[in-house]
């Protein structure tokens, strides 16, 4: 922190002051002595200036011998070492770091009586804790907080074992400058002052007494430091007077540094945005790499200018932050899922909801249709939540389950009456164990989580419960008396529900959920001993919260009006808690004691009344036999009750059903310690896990609620870590049976919105990634005609509206989420890595992230990437691919939950303003490219890989024109092919095609390509075109139907005749096509055609035949028989002709296109046999061949 501006602000008031007291002599005189002086009292005071860090931890005041000493790595003093003298001191939330205000050695130590007053500077990264202590009286035997900061942002003191809170709150990561004055224990009444930013916000009386510590000061953690959260944040200008000082010098301090913590704000941010906008490595090209380098310049500019405006300051900001968002926007989040590396099975219970019984459901049992209402069920199997929690949370406690079973049922179940003072009406149980349990297993197709009512119970019912939903209807009757099988199947349904998952007890022993526990513990022992081993109790008349345990009931009622009497005969009443240890029953009325007999008989007007052990009824006289109670008079009953712990439980129900879990239903707060003693006791194979219930409170705002989901969802890690090194048992499970966001500050109805669906999504995949066992959103349904002493009704996912023409219901963005989770997420948890996810908000290990991400597998090889876009106001792209797997041409189905703004939400005149969009788009390259919208969640489906067959390769059916080969049978997505294309006769290759499209891929016949799904590759070709020529010897003309055509074309040529001329024939080349004057023929080749004419016989001249061929000898030569003759007068050729045999079987050989030749040699005569030769000589006259009329003479040769 720069300090140079405290310095000349310092000196300026100093001097100003020195000035006035020695120049001015005027009637300005009284108020120059007004000012205040800001030594006056001032033991000490730390600015953590300085070279050392002796210097630093020094007071600044003039008192001596005051000092700070630091303890623990998890205290920093910024700027030490770096050759800035100035600084503040950081706490980064370790409850084993602090820093110790040494007042006791000058003297001057706080005490219990004396007034101060003491404030600093103060800069929160997180706020987490309910009330954090920032600074605590120091010491090991006693000392109180003496200031606390909440997670609503409000500043407290616990300084006389009450709470008192300012009245306004603080923002984090924003200096705020918090004091707080005290007065002397002589001033009446005693007030505690807040002043936050240098006014005055509240003033509280004391009423308790102070204590004393050591007289030192703890800062930044609770002096019992290792059971409490410590504070995260930056202080500075830490002071500590001896006294009250007024709200003009509280005004003052501020005033002095108020400027410069603003300055000093604006430039962290600045820098802020410079690291991440240079961590971006902007170094392309493009325009928005251009723009992002510019504004780091600009950025960096006005960071070096000392005496820049907050404006111009500002404005930069906005420059960068444009420029970091535009530059971001076109780099996508990369996600790369390794489907091989599976990390857990992921129960189909895990994403589940807490539903209530009471209140007939909340509106959605139909009493007169005995089912539950169809719009709601609607509803409910469109979130198709996993899991469901029955009955409830805080009233399972006094659930007593046979009570709800059955046809007749006349007993109604006391509701929870420990949260009002009026308690709650009692409960019709319509809505019963098998009405929930149908619906849960039968309809939904979900689990059910069992909370058992552990204030009214004993493990004996807890025993008969896991049978009556779990045993086999076959007689085994495993808990033995009642054959609780059968009577479900009589009730019913004769199959077993199979539960799996038991609670023992909701948050039992917290304040309002201690019931028996409110007693007197015969042995001593404490809430946690006293829920793991019960203990005989002693009940009469403690108080726990709104109820006095001693009163007596109604059956089925326990509002306190039911302790009083009706004045009527005979009335009955019961005691709370059974079994009553015998003869330990002492009933009051009106607070005289009236004796307990065994009958009533002939008692007449005697104040008696009789005791059933068993069932802890009391019974009055009829005014005969036994006196009637006066009308009002309150009826207590003081007993003894030996109540089970949960070991005993544990041990009666797994008798029954070795399978199902149990788990610690003890408030959160003691689970560390029930973990501990369970150990101690050597009771650690008496518990499967332990429930923690991570509510948010007092929300500020969107990424407050993010920030105090990762705190929570951080608790899942640290309670199986502990369960882990203390039982050295990897099995043991931490569930999340409810959550939320319990309360916001400002009270709204954000809970309803899509800001508190991202904040569950967040808490789900954390915890889930942690190792949750399973996790039940609180509530499923809640009435919104107001809150009722069980919390807010915001909170429900459906909300149920109640009128005249019956109900309606809303399902909000959060019940909506769970469609998501629970249908587009797999049951096979895998690795992902992701890269470039920045921090959004927050920091440390409650750092929340651009992105959340939750990789799936199922059983059938689809993978699932769920996708949390946690910016408000920013959209994010991603690049997601999957390992070893090319995703080009894959198909893949999107879901998301989206609107513009985070507060959105449903109502009934908008029930579908936010609704689950599902879409489906293909990858276009190996990785799959996607927007996501500003707050919003997406999941994404990809289908298993599949080996794609060849026809889906390459079109493989009868191509016209051609084939094609290097086709494989199959190919997975992302193989490398080569295929050859292979023309037919007649036919040319006309390109590789995308079967479908008229893009050419290639024009080459072979052709390597990677093998897509959904895109069959398809081998074109075309027919070749052939030319046609028809030429014409003398004595016509020729003509042609076409000059060039494709291939098999049907073609016709026509001769045509000339005067005293005959067709004679077409001729390709020498040989005779066809006799035909119009001859029509398939076009195979380039053809050409010749019409051959003759003159008719009557026109033609006389031909006169050559002589025969003489002189004709045959000799053998080297390689064959050569043949001589004397050349024939007007002769144009001589035919050869030869033959095994002297008078037949003579073959034309050769044909001599010369007169003039008179030699042939005969290559082909059979080596070893004799050959006869002949010849003919011809002349060639109007095209036709003349023979001679005889042969020459016959010659032979052997060979």
């Amino acid at each position: 922190m720069n300090k140079l501006w405290k310095r000349i602000l310092a000196m300026t008031l100093v001097f100003g002051l020195t000035a006035s007291s020695i120049c001015f002599k005027t009637e300005n005189d009284a108020a120059w002595a007004a000012e205040p002086d800001l030594t006056d009292g001032l033991v000490g005071y730390w600015t953590f200036e300085g070279e050392t860090e002796s210097d630093r931890l020094a007071s600044k005041a003039s008192v001596s011998n005051v000092t700070a000493v630091k303890t623990g790595d998890g205290v920093t003093l910024n700027g030490l070492g770096e050759g800035d003298s100035n600084g503040t001191i950081s706490f980064q939330g370790s409850n084993s770091s602090y820093l110790t205000l040494n007042l006791v050695n000058a003297g001057m130590g706080l005490t219990s009586s004396n007034a101060f007053t003491l404030g600093a500077w103060i800069k929160y990264q997180t706020m987490t804790g309910d009330n954090t202590s920032v600074f605590h009286q120091d010491g090991t035997g006693s000392g109180r907080a003496i200031l606390t900061i909440g997670s609503n942002g409000k500043y407290g003191t616990y300084l006389d074992a009450s709470n008192r809170y300012c009245s306004q709150t603080v923002q984090r990561q924003k200096w705020h400058h918090i004091m707080l004055s005290v007065d002397a224990a002589d001033v009446s009444p005693r007030k505690v002052r807040f002043y936050l930013d240098g006014v005055l916000t509240n003033e509280e009386t004391l009423t308790g007494s102070l204590v004393d510590g050591s007289g030192n000061i703890r800062v930044g953690a609770h002096r019992d430091h290792a059971a409490n959260s410590a504070v995260n944040g930056t202080m500075d200008e830490i002071r500590y007077y001896n006294k009250v000082i007024d709200a003009s010098a509280v005004k003052a301090i501020y005033d002095l540094h108020s400027e410069g913590m603003e300055t000093q704000e604006v430039r962290e941010r600045l820098q802020t945005w410079i690291e991440r906008a240079e961590a971006l490595h902007a170094d392309g090209t493009d325009e928005a790499a251009a723009n992002l380098r510019q504004a780091i310049q600009r950025a960096e500019a006005i960071k070096n200018n000392a005496s820049a405006q907050i404006m111009e300051i500002e404005e930069v900001i906005t420059q960068l932050q444009e420029a970091v968002q535009a530059y971001e926007a076109g780099m996508p989040i990369t996600i790369e899922v390794d489907t091989s590396n599976e990390i857990r099975n992921i129960p189909s219970a895990m994403f589940g909801i807490n539903h209530r019984y009471h209140n007939y459901g909340y509106g959605t049992w139909d009493r007169e249709n005995n089912k539950i209402n169809d719009a709601f069920d609607a509803l409910t199997k469109e979130a198709n939540f996993g899991s469901v929690r029955y009955p409830g949370g805080t009233v399972s406690n006094l659930f007593t389950w046979k009570d709800t079973i059955g046809e007749e049922r006349t007993t109604t179940i006391a509701g929870n009456n420990f949260y009002s003072n009026a308690g709650e009406q009692p409960v019709d149980p319509a809505f019963g164990v098998d009405e929930a349990m149908k619906w849960i297993y039968d309809d939904l197709n979900a689990e059910a989580i069992f909370v058992y009512g552990l204030g009214r119970g004993n493990p004996e019912d807890a025993a008969d419960l896991v049978e009556y939903l779990n045993a086999p209807n076959d007689g085994s009757n495993p808990n033995g008396g009642t054959d609780w099988a059968r009577v479900r199947a009589e009730n019913g349904h004769e199959e077993p529900y199979g539960v799996v998952r038991f609670e023992l007890g909701n948050e039992f022993s917290d304040t309002g959920q201690n019931y028996w526990m409110s007693g007197l513990s015969e042995n001593n022992k404490g809430v946690v001993d006293l829920y793991i081993e019960g203990d005989r109790m002693t009940i009469s008349g403690q108080t726990s919260y709104y109820q006095t345990n001693n009163k007596v009931a109604k059956k089925g009622d326990w509002r306190a009006s039911a302790s009083l009497s009706d004045g009527n005969p005979n009335e009955e009443r019961y005691v709370y808690y059974l079994p009553v240890v015998q003869d330990t029953a002492e009933v009051f009325v009106a607070g005289t004691k009236w004796e307990v007999v065994d009958s009533l008989a002939g008692k007449g007007a005697e104040n008696v009344c009789t005791f059933d052990y068993q069932t802890g009824k009391i019974t009055f006289g009829d005014g005969t036999n036994g006196n009637i109670p006066a009308r009002g008079a309150q009826i207590t009953c003081n007993y003894k009750t030996d109540q089970a712990g949960f070991v005993d439980y544990y041990e009666a129900m797994k008798e029954v059903d070795p399978n199902i879990e149990l788990y610690s239903g003890i408030y959160d707060g003691h689970q560390n310690s029930f973990i501990d003693k369970m150990h101690q006791k050597g009771y650690d194979d008496k518990y499967d896990g332990v429930i923690i219930h991570p509510y948010s409170k007092s929300v500020t705002g969107y990424g407050d609620s993010l920030v105090k989901a990762k705190n929570y969802s951080n608790q899942i890690a640290t309670y199986k870590n502990k369960m882990h090194t203390v039982t050295n048992d990897d099995s043991k499970k931490v569930a999340v049976s409810e959550f939320g966001i319990l309360s916001v500050s400002p009270a709204s109805n954000y809970q309803t919105s899509l800001g508190h669906a991202i904040y569950i999504a967040n808490h789900m995949i954390d915890c889930v990634n942690a190792g949750a066992a399973y996790q039940n959103k609180h509530c499923l349904v809640d009435t919104t005609a107001g809150s009722d002493n069980l919390g807010a009704w915001q909170q429900c996912v459906i909300q149920c509206h109640e009128g005249s023409e019956g109900n309606q219901y809303v399902s909000t963005p959060s019940a909506r989420l769970f469609s998501l989770f629970n249908q587009m997420t797999g049951n096979h948890q895998v690795s992902e890595t992701v890269v470039g996810n920045d921090v959004f908000t927050g920091s440390g290990n409650t750092a929340v992230n651009n992105i959340n991400v939750y990789s799936t597998t199922d059983d059938d090889g689809n993978t699932y990437v769920m996708v949390v876009n946690n910016k408000e106001e920013s959209a994010a792209s991603v690049a997601l691919s999957i390992k070893d797997r090319n995703l080009t041409g894959q198909k893949i189905q999107v879901w998301s939950l989206a609107s513009e703004n985070v507060t959105d939400m449903n109502t009934l005149a908008e029930p579908d303003k936010i609704t689950v969009e599902k879409t489906e788009v293909t990858a276009e390259e190996g990785s799959f490219v996607y927007t996501l919208a500003p707050h919003a969640v997406y999941s994404f489906k990809i289908p298993e890989e599949k080996p794609i067959d060849a026809g889906e390769i390459v079109e493989t059916g009868s191509q016209e024109g051609g084939m094609v080969t290097g086709i494989p049978d199959q190919a997975m997505p992302g193989d490398v092919v080569t295929v050859t294309a292979e023309p037919e006769e007649g036919y040319e290759f006309a390109g590789w095609f995308i079967k479908g499209s008229e893009e050419m891929l290639s024009a080459d016949k072979n052709y390597t390509f990677t093998v897509t799904p959904g895109q069959t590759l398809q081998a074109r070709f075309a027919k070749k075109t052939f030319q046609v020529k028809v030429t014409a010897q003398t004595g016509g003309s020729a003509s042609s139907s076409v000059s060039q055509a494709p291939y098999q074309t049907s073609v016709t040529v026509t001769a045509s005749l000339q005067a005293g001329y005959e067709f004679a024939g077409w001729y390709e080349g020498n040989k005779l096509v066809s006799k035909e004057i119009r001859y029509t023929f398939s076009l195979q080749k380039d053809t050409e055609l010749t019409a051959k004419f003759t003159k008719k016989p009557s026109e033609q001249e006389t031909i006169t035949k050559p002589e025969a061929p003489k002189g004709l000898k045959a000799k053998k030569a080297k390689k064959g028989i050569q043949l001589s003759w004397k050349k024939t007068n007007g002769a144009d050729g001589y035919v050869i002709y030869r033959s095994y045999k002297k008078k037949k079987g003579y073959k034309k050989i050769a044909e001599i296109k010369k007169g003039g030749t008179k030699k042939y040699l005969d290559k082909k005569a059979k080596k070893g046999k004799t050959a006869y030769y002949k010849i003919k000589s011809y002349k060639n006259s109007s095209g036709k061949k003349v023979l001679s009329g005889t042969f020459s003479k016959v010659v032979s040769k052997k060979r």
